[in-house]
């Protein structure tokens, strides 16, 4: 992205940062968690603003790990986990707070509408999760709304190679050559960034009917210094990784594990895997009861995707149904509860409607 074109947006979004602010918090003191899906008129700024939450508080939680003690014991983990759950479920964001979010979130929008390599080239080179897999990867791709497909088309080559979780920057060099392949096919999404040009008060009428090429990346432009002395190395070591051998063939249930070992500490997704382990492993200190809580067992991010598209935004309705199945003893009375809202909602099949069901089975299983 120029840096033109970044000296004529910045003050136009800065200034709608402010006016937002005050407007905002003449209202309120903080924004709560639910909140933040219709933060502003644009969902994929949203979306964008609550991965950038979450990438921030992963590493915060990392920041804040003592040498002096084995995060790696299962009783650790799952008292982080327990505790991060807990803690979604109490989002509250001042007005200090949301400005320093949004400045941070706002320009890597501006990137991904302008100039969406070189937005993935930073996915990358800042990704808090040290080692990035398939089922992560697909996590975080949820949160990205423009120009998807690219991330998409890696993931895809990964599931193909069978290839196991890596550290971000080598995947950044398959991601380059996926963009390569793939690239002649960008065209940027004027509706989007009229959208947003429209949001922050940006009216130039030449800007707004030009059609800006696509801004092609030199290795010069793509790579940080530090990211040029170790990509050939990473390069290598990714195609000794495609060169080996095919492996053992696994069953279904060998593979999903086998790449997902190192992802288990996503904090911002909540992991879902790492839960369902938890319970096989250690016994967590919870009043005797016959079911685990649903409310605990539906991460953040499922909670947003639940609200959003099965209750049409309504975190009230989503509660109640929630508090509802919570009250039955067995998972056959569950299920019957959550057939009868899907049928009073005319709820199609959807990725939402089976991980809710899931959440369910697991709760009662």
């Amino acid at each position: 992205m120029s840096e033109e074109r970044v000296k004529q947006l910045q003050p136009y979004w800065e200034a709608w940062i402010a006016s937002f602010i005050k407007e905002v918090y003449s209202r309120k003191e903080y924004v709560e968690g639910e909140e933040l899906l219709r933060l502003t008129p644009i969902e994929a700024l949203n979306k964008l603003l609550i991965k950038q939450l979450f990438d921030e508080w992963r590493q915060a939680i990392e920041q804040s790990k003592s040498a002096y003690f084995d995060y790696e014991h299962p009783r650790v983990k799952a008292a982080l986990q327990e505790y991060a759950n807990v803690l979604s479920y109490h989002i509250k964001i001042d007005a200090e707070a949301m400005r320093r979010l949004l400045h941070r979130t706002l320009p890597l929008y501006v990137m991904l509408l302008f100039s969406p390599y070189h937005f993935f080239v930073h996915f990358f080179e800042h990704n808090p999760v040290p080692i990035l897999g398939v089922e992560e990867l697909k996590k975080q791709l949820k949160y990205i709304k423009h120009y998807d497909f690219l991330l998409q088309a890696l993931i895809e080559r990964m599931e193909q190679q069978r290839m196991q979780a890596l550290p971000p920057i080598a995947l950044l060099g398959l991601f380059k050559v996926v963009y390569e392949q793939l690239g002649n096919r960008l065209v940027l999404d004027s509706e989007a960034i009229a959208a947003f040009l429209d949001m922050i008060g940006y009216t130039d009428e030449q800007a707004l009917q030009e059609k800006p090429g696509m801004e092609q990346p030199t290795t010069e432009k793509l790579y940080s210094p530090e990211t040029k002395q170790t990509m050939e190395a990473d390069r290598e070591a990714v195609k000794e990784r495609q060169e080996e051998p095919a492996p053992i063939q696994l069953n279904e249930d060998e593979q999903h594990d086998a790449g997902a070992e190192e992802e288990d500490d996503y904090y911002g997704g909540l992991n879902e895997r790492f839960k369902q382990r938890v319970s096989h492993n250690i016994n967590l200190k919870l009043p005797q009861t016959q079911h685990r809580s649903l409310r605990d067992i539906i991460s953040l991010h499922e909670r947003f995707m639940f609200v959003e598209q099965l209750f049409a935004g309504s975190y009230h309705a989503y509660q109640q149904l929630i508090q509802e199945i919570e009250k039955v003893d067995d998972l056959q009375s569950a299920m019957k509860l959550l057939r009868r809202c899907a049928q009073e909602k005319n709820w199609k099949p959807s990725e939402a409607l089976d991980a809710l069901e899931a959440a369910v089975k697991r709760a009662f299983g």
